[in-house]
């Protein structure tokens, strides 16, 4: 619903990063300070000696998390910058290459099979997930319950593909009634490794 097309991250005392806001996709990778503790946004460059809004966004990064995907969505009542943050730890070992994750953004309740998984998403809340190892194909059998009715509605009945090098971040979305809820799903493959240098 944006139309926002940039963004400036603040944060460790470095230079301002700017950012291309894509509508369906991630941006390109992002070196911040290892002493960076928290990311301020704004939707363009401070002039100098100009103050800081108090008001901005902002998220903190935890030291430990090698990668981080920062998702923003649109807030409109937002004054500042029209913008929610999400974060992701993808670091390895937390949300790998091959693996699902899952974000709410509905005020439904979602559960059902994945890969012969359980899974149980409430809402605005977000859940990671892996198909059996070594599987190509996922059953995705998923269920959605809109609060004050008693039955549930159905969100997905497919078999998925599994890629040992794509991550997939999958979104419970927004839907007008009778609707209410749809979903997207956004592949995310790592960029290519750096040559290792020659002896």
């Amino acid at each position: 619903d944006s139309q926002l097309k940039e963004a400036y991250l603040y944060g460790g005392g470095a230079e301002p990063i700017h950012v291309e806001l894509n509508r369906h996709n991630f941006s390109s990778q992002i070196a911040i300070a290892q002493e960076t503790v928290a990311l301020r946004v704004l939707p363009e460059l401070l002039a100098e000696d100009q103050p800081f809004p108090q008001d901005a966004p902002s998220v903190d990064i935890p030291p430990q998390w090698e990668d981080t995907l920062l998702i923003f969505f649109h807030r409109p009542d937002q004054a500042v910058i029209p913008i929610k943050i999400h974060k992701i730890n993808a670091s390895e070992g937390v949300f790998n290459p091959g693996e699902f994750y899952w974000i709410n953004m509905r005020d439904v309740y979602v559960g059902g099979i994945v890969g012969g998984q359980k899974l149980r998403i409430g809402p605005w809340d977000s859940a990671v997930m892996k198909c059996p190892e070594g599987e190509i194909e996922c059953t995705v059998k998923l269920d959605y319950l809109v609060e004050g009715e008693t039955k549930t509605r159905g969100l997905i009945r497919q078999m998925w593909s599994v890629d040992e090098e794509t991550r997939q971040v999958v979104f419970i979305l927004k839907r007008p009634p009778p609707q209410y809820a749809s979903y997207y799903v956004l592949p995310l493959r790592d960029p290519p490794k750096p040559a290792a240098a020659e002896q």
